[in-house]
């Protein structure tokens, strides 16, 4: 495993090890959600001219999380979010990009690590409106995708070079920001439309084509079930 990559598994047994402080202002409920995400990418060219990789990564995702209230207004929610794409390794510009499922030579699985502070304002008896910040970590892993042995044997080489540029440079860490509109179905159950935003902090430090290049954005639909 690179050295980023250990660096990212520290960061996220710290945010794990962090949970015992948080149990102790009280477990509240756990909150399955389902979504989509869209991630920009610049159009790039390859060495010939023409341009590189596929159409920008638009997927769905899966996600579950729970809640620990600190009070009526704040709490933390820590979360995971899975989703999957397909990408190719771009010599000429030494980088990834997403492709169409034709042109893959990695299947990549995404789990993005979440841990946000949310401030809560109710209003109307039924509804809530939410504001959510905090870290956020995508893990990558690119695999070889199912192709033909002529194909694979130049494929196989580039997954290295695919998981080391997810990690380089500290492209794992993506703030998150959300707005979240929330009705209160039940006393046990609400119901929640939220807007997300993962923000690609290493654009900072980094001379990307655009400074919005691997950002993501989605929107979700999730449930929150409270066990109080």
């Amino acid at each position: 495993m690179s050295t980023q990559r250990h660096r990212a598994s520290a960061v996220i047994l710290a945010l794990v090890l962090g949970c015992s402080t948080a149990f102790s202002a009280g477990f509240t409920s756990v909150d399955p959600g389902m979504g989509v995400i869209y991630i920009p990418t610049p159009d790039l060219l390859d060495a010939k001219g023409y341009l590189s990789g596929g159409p920008q990564q638009l997927t769905n995702f899966l996600a579950v999380g729970s809640t620990f209230t600190f009070d009526g207004i704040l709490s933390w929610e820590p979360g995971l979010i899975f989703y999957y794409g397909y990408d190719l390794w771009d010599e000429f510009n030494g980088r990834v990009l997403p492709t169409e499922q034709s042109w893959r030579t990695s299947f990549t699985l995404a789990f993005l690590v979440r841990a946000p502070v949310v401030g809560t304002l109710r209003f109307a008896k039924v509804w809530n409106l939410a504001l959510g910040l905090g870290p956020a970590f995508n893990l990558r892993y690119g695999i070889l995708a199912s192709m033909s042995e002529a194909d694979a044997a130049t494929a196989k080489a580039e997954i290295p070079k695919t998981n080391n540029w997810f990690y380089a440079s500290q492209r794992w860490f993506q703030p998150e920001t959300f707005l979240r509109l929330g009705y209160r179905l039940t006393d046990r159950v609400d119901f929640y439309f939220t807007a997300l935003a993962y923000w690609p902090a290493y654009n900072l430090w980094l001379k990307p084509a655009m400074m919005l290049d691997g950002a993501i954005f989605g929107g979700e639909i999730s449930v929150k079930s409270r066990f109080e």
